[in-house]
């Protein structure tokens, strides 16, 4: 398979994008540190970028849907704590990724949406498995692996988020086929389904877990490199690496929240 190495050259393209996420993360700390305004971090460099009234009007309209999850979200969170704030940064850096594979504003905000809402089907997961402190039985992973597909028949029949059921339903595939629910490779893997896998399992890396400590940032971002292109898709990674050299996974938060607002119902 083809992986990506820490040690290999870099091309003028690589420097170029490293350059690019350079001037984002400029853009990022004067957002920190000034307050922002009504914009949000465009995928051009330094630029900020306004979403447009019909993409806002669609938002507002998604909000009523959207808030009737806020039952069913806060089930889940009664019974694992955890997955409330997993989902929000899962959130977070699929926007960002999506941000620095070129996504427009609206593309981005909709891969924000569908993090949001990407565990939703866990509420049909046993509380027991979901809190449970060591290692998961393969009965227990079976329980775990209908999440998808949960969350999937859940969303489907909330009018306006149709275009994200694809990413929720198959955030756990793989790029080598070795995922689930349906086993899809390469290709066949939804874009972003592809980009929220990589986000969830960054997470899951680097986050405080019941059996396992996280990982260092640095450790994390080598085993991604380690599996691009068997379980991640390599053009995701290599947006991952970009934010990483431009500081975008080091702060408590990817985005400040006045950006974070603007991609929000």
């Amino acid at each position: 398979r083809s992986s990506l190495d820490a040690g290999r050259g870099a091309s003028s393209e690589t420097c170029a994008s490293r350059g690019r996420g350079r001037r984002i993360a400029r853009r990022w700390r004067q957002w920190v540190t000034g307050g922002g305004g009504d914009g949000v971090l465009g995928a051009a460099p330094g630029v900020v970028a306004l979403p447009s009234a019909d993409g806002r009007r669609a938002r507002r309209g998604r909000a009523g849907p959207l808030s009737g999850l806020g039952g069913r979200a806060h089930a889940v969170a009664a019974k694992d704590n955890a997955t409330q704030e997993h989902s929000r940064r899962v959130a977070e850096l699929a926007a960002a990724l999506a941000h620095e594979r070129g996504w427009d504003i609206e593309a981005a905000a909709r891969i924000r949406e569908a993090g949001v809402v990407h565990d939703v089907g866990k509420i049909g997961v046993p509380e027991s498995v979901l809190r449970k402190p060591g290692k998961l039985t393969d009965e227990d992973f079976e329980h775990i692996k209908r999440h998808p597909r949960v969350g999937h028949e859940i969303l489907k029949g909330i009018p306006g988020l149709d275009d994200i059921l694809p990413a929720v339903l198959h955030h756990h595939e793989r790029w080598d086929g070795l995922g689930y629910p349906d086993g899809l490779a390469g290709e066949e893997v939804p874009e972003g389904a592809r980009i929220l896998h990589l986000a969830d399992a960054w997470d899951v890396m680097t986050s405080n877990r019941p059996y396992v400590a996280p990982m260092l940032p640095e450790t994390a971002l080598a085993e991604c490199r380690r599996q691009a292109g068997a379980q991640f898709w390599e053009a995701a990674v290599s947006a991952l690496e970009v934010l990483a050299e431009a500081g975008g996974l080091t702060g408590a938060e990817l985005l400040h929240p006045a950006v974070l607002e603007r991609l929000s119902p």
